[in-house]
């Protein structure tokens, strides 16, 4: 029994002793534990402690841009093409705005257009985060195009005859002109004779101060020379100065080129009275000659163009021998080469025996014919022009035609001064006629043809007879008064 109680406390200690070295071992788990836990922590801090930390983000940087817009005007210059742009970049619109540029300064320059003045050269600063504003103002450019035109009446002249040079200069605007200057100095082959400038052509410098010209006028010059020597001959106008600016150079000169011609035939006509009274016979003489005096040439054959509405042709006198001369044949002027609208008729007279040179050694000049005419009773008062052009001529010489100009006028009777009464004629000339004469003078009363026919007297020529000027004046009643009173007599 004892042993068996000893054995129940021997097992009895046993699992004491199991019990306190489970306890232990629990104990001592969880001090093993807990150091490894805080060797753990410990090794972790380690390691993070070794690891370097990224740099802290910096601080954003402040803004550095900002912007730019510029105005133009006018709305002209807009509507024209202006333009701006900031150190030769794109070109932008006006009141556009140009943005991203860098704190600075900058040089803004304007757009070149047509007939504008640009702006000047703006420099601008830029501010950070903000709009700098600029504008520009165009002006408008005043401008007169002046162009030069140049002609001469005969492009073809004989050598020791006249020529005239045309030179006209046209403002074409758009604005007004002034400071005008044309030179045209005359090439060698011509000598100055005169000009129509009243004094602002100088002929020893060739310079024409025409001064101002409005936008759409001209001015018109005409100077005429003497044809010195043979061979072309180049003529030039240029403009030389002018205000305001001329923008168009193309038209600033003009050129012709002339040929004089050396030796002529030449033929004029010659009336043996330059004024015809209506009703009344006219003749005219033809003469001949050659300006170097050469009386060997052979060939000629010309037309005279006359007005059959002031003249009729009747016959022909004082032929230059018929062997050598055709009668002369009247013809309708069909070609006009005379360039007389006027002259409706003409008449051909022409060589007979060319081939033979029948026309050799005859002293010049010579009178070839003469032509009688009768001044139409119904013609128109004033002058009528009687002109020559060539048939044919000798070869190697150029012709000159000179003709002529003679004054028709009414026929002059007793009566002459007899406007009165007024409307009718009394037969004699008394203090009335002279009284109504002055109402003409003064514009009292109408002037009809036949007052005008009788009215018409002054002045009188030095035979004391009448020699009409085409109008009835106060001269005109005076010598009808003194008419009136015996004091004269035609």
């Amino acid at each position: 029994m004892n042993q068996m109680f000893n054995d129940m406390e021997i097992e009895k200690k046993e699992d004491n002793v199991k019990k306190k070295l489970n306890g232990a071992e629990s104990r001592l788990f969880k001090i093993v534990l807990c150091i490894g836990l805080i060797i753990l922590v410990i090794s972790i801090g380690s390691a993070f402690s070794q690891t370097p930390l990224p740099p802290p983000r910096p601080t954003p940087p402040p803004i550095n841009k900002g912007s730019l817009k510029v105005t133009i005007s006018p709305q002209a210059a807009i509507d024209a093409g202006a333009k701006w742009r900031v150190d030769g970049g794109a070109w932008h619109d006006s009141g556009a705005t140009q943005t991203g540029l860098s704190v600075g300064t900058y040089t803004v320059d304007f757009k070149t257009i047509s007939e504008w003045n640009i702006p000047s050269n703006k420099s601008v600063t830029i501010t950070s985060g903000q709009t700098t504003t600029a504008s520009g103002t165009y002006t408008q450019q005043k401008s007169a195009d002046i162009s030069l035109t140049k002609n001469v009446n005969n492009f073809t002249p004989h050598v020791d005859t006249t020529v005239t040079f045309t030179i006209t200069a046209t403002n074409n605007g758009p604005s007004d002109a002034t400071a005008i200057q044309i030179t045209d100095q005359l090439p060698t082959g011509f000598t100055y004779v005169s000009d129509d400038s009243g004094g602002s052509y100088i002929s020893a410098t060739g310079l024409w101060n025409i001064g101002a010209l409005a936008n759409g006028s001209s001015s018109t010059l005409n100077i005429t020379t003497m044809v010195d020597k043979t061979g072309a001959i180049t003529n030039t106008a240029t403009k030389t100065a002018s205000s305001p600016t001329d923008d168009n150079a193309a038209n600033d000169a003009d050129s012709i080129i002339i040929d004089p011609i050396f030796e002529s035939q030449i033929i004029s006509l010659k009336p043996v009275i330059l004024k015809a009274t209506m009703g009344s016979s006219l003749k005219i003489t033809v003469n001949y000659d050659v300006s170097d005096k050469d009386n060997t040439l052979s060939a000629l054959g010309i037309r005279i163009h006359f007005d059959s509405t002031r003249l009729k042709y009747n016959n022909f006198e004082d032929l230059f021998e018929t062997n050598k001369l055709a009668d002369p044949q009247l013809q309708n002027d069909v070609n006009n080469e005379d360039n007389n609208d006027n002259t409706d008729k003409t008449i051909v007279l022409s060589y007979t025996k060319v081939l033979n040179e029948s026309w050799r050694n005859e002293p010049l000049p010579l009178e070839l014919v003469t032509f009688v005419f009768t001044v139409k009773n119904d013609a128109p008062e004033g002058s009528t022009n009687i002109n020559v052009t060539k048939v044919t001529g000798h070869a190697g010489y150029g012709f000159v035609g000179n003709g002529c100009s003679v004054n028709i006028t009414y026929v002059h009777s007793i009566h002459d001064g007899d406007v009165a009464p007024l409307g009718s004629r009394d037969g004699i000339v008394n203090v009335g006629d002279a009284l109504i004469a002055l109402r003409f003078a003064l514009g009292l009363e109408t002037i009809s043809a036949e007052d005008k026919r009788h009215g018409d007297i002054a002045p009188l020529d030095d035979h004391g007879q009448p020699n009409p000027d085409g109008e009835i004046t106060v001269g005109d009643a005076l010598i009808i008064l003194r008419k009136a009173l015996r004091i004269i007599a035609f």
